[in-house]
């Protein structure tokens, strides 16, 4: 028989983990009946005390029995939860986990589930020696697309699992421990730290990595297909570079700016970095941008005029059409 877990309390300053508690009971009144939610889960259909508190005493079997961790997220400074994540397929002996998690509909875009999921990813990793942590999403769920970029965990196929009655496809998504995205330095209100660890939604998610730098959609107003290199470490000075991180730059920075060329074929790609923002220095990041002659006619200039025309009218690129230009990028990373 597989041992019984011992529940961990995790927080970071956007959330807080916990086990559940009878008292929480009110607290799933939201979830019930929630078809994104009881499609996939055993949250009653129809909200009563006594049905909501069997789901609870359910997890904490599963825990007695060594099958799954199932934790309460807690928005930071609050008492109720607002979703739930765990882990799953703890008892088949496969030095793996399978991640689930939801978030009640009012609390969902802000970020609360990539933060629970690399709070639990790195608790897991580390105390109950797994080799493996698993996503599965439906490829139209693009917020569980994003916690999985988050966790710089790659697509690896696709699953077919039965609800029910309902057989669905899903992709699954592989984050190797021994390769888990902890940053060696993490500064909490770093635009660029908050995006890559899921504090802050990132439209797109992670498109590429290599071991010191990330590759991602531009969350600003440089239109679609312009892409952002950046390092894992917080640094805020080229000169602060690492000699492992040096090296990887180059290389990078000419496949970036390939993959933006044959995505958009474009009159230029302009590289730059500013990364001074309100005349303070933040967080490297290169810009990779693609100018077109449309973009150009559009905004009648271009070079530095042309960035800082764009940065003055303030128009992000739509959400969808980031998502599936990062889907198209990431392809061309990995072939």
């Amino acid at each position: 028989m597989t041992p019984s877990l011992t529940p961990p309390t995790l927080s970071d300053p956007l959330v807080l983990l916990r086990p559940w508690r009878l008292s929480d009971a009110e607290a799933l009144e939201p979830a019930c009946g929630d078809p994104s939610i009881c499609r996939f889960t055993t949250v009653p259909e129809r909200y009563t005390q006594r049905e909501a508190e069997a789901w609870i005493a359910r997890q904490h079997r599963r825990l007695a029995d060594g099958a799954a961790i199932v934790l309460a997220i807690v928005p930071a400074g609050s008492e109720a939860p607002v979703g739930m994540i765990g882990l799953f397929g703890l008892d088949q002996g496969t030095q793996s986990a399978r991640f689930g998690y939801w978030l009640i509909r009012s609390f969902r875009g802000r970020g609360f589930a990539a933060s629970a999921a690399r709070l639990l990813a790195r608790w897991a990793c580390e105390t109950l020696s797994l080799e493996t942590l698993l996503i599965d999403a439906e490829p139209e769920n693009k917020a569980s697309q994003r916690v999985a970029h988050a966790l710089g965990a790659p697509r690896i196929g696709n699953i077919e699992q039965t609800h029910g009655r309902e057989t669905i496809t899903l992709t699954r998504y592989s984050m190797r421990c021994a390769g888990a995205p902890m940053a060696a330095s993490d500064v909490p209100g770093c635009l660029s730290c908050d995006l890559a660890t899921g504090r802050r939604p990132l439209p797109g998610g992670l498109i590429h990595e290599s071991p010191h730098w990330r590759v991602e959609h531009c969350v600003g107003p440089l239109d679609v297909g312009t892409l952002l290199v950046k390092p894992k470490r917080h640094t805020t000075r080229v000169s602060n570079l690492t000699t492992a991180e040096a090296a990887e730059l180059g290389p990078l920075l000419r496949r970036t700016a390939a993959v933006v060329d044959e995505l958009v074929s474009p009159e230029q790609v302009y590289v730059c970095l500013w990364s001074h923002a309100g005349g303070q220095p933040v967080h490297i990041h290169y810009v990779v941008q693609p100018v077109t002659a449309s973009l150009m006619a559009k905004h009648g200039t271009y070079g530095p005029r042309l960035q800082v025309t764009m940065f003055d009218e303030g128009e992000p690129p739509p959400v969808a059409a980031v998502d599936e230009f990062a889907e198209q990028a990431r392809r061309r990373f990995a072939g």
